[in-house]
């Protein structure tokens, strides 16, 4: 499995896939590629931001907030209005 950003595809390391169980792990790159895809038509494309929020949130409930700020982090969506994410606390 790869994990795709903005155009560039990075191999599932443990860096990116820890602690997290098959279930969890298949759905935070299913989450990751769709944010990945639509962060590129963000102001461009109707209800990008729509789509994108409804994935954090999903990863926020379904895997946790450490993996909500990694992925903030490096889809660069912290200078794109969700910088906010990185201040919550567990």
């Amino acid at each position: 499995m790869y994990i795709q950003n903005n155009n560039k595809t990075f191999k599932n390391k443990s860096i990116y896939i820890s602690k997290m169980n098959k279930e969890q792990e298949e759905k935070y790159i299913k989450l990751f590629n769709k944010i990945s895809n639509e962060v590129n038509y963000i102001d461009i494309k109707q209800y990008s931001h729509n789509i994108i929020s409804m994935c954090l949130e999903q990863i926020y409930k379904e895997i946790g907030i450490d993996k909500l700020k990694e992925v903030v982090k490096i889809q660069g969506l912290d200078k794109k209005g969700w910088g906010y994410l990185l201040d919550i606390e567990e």
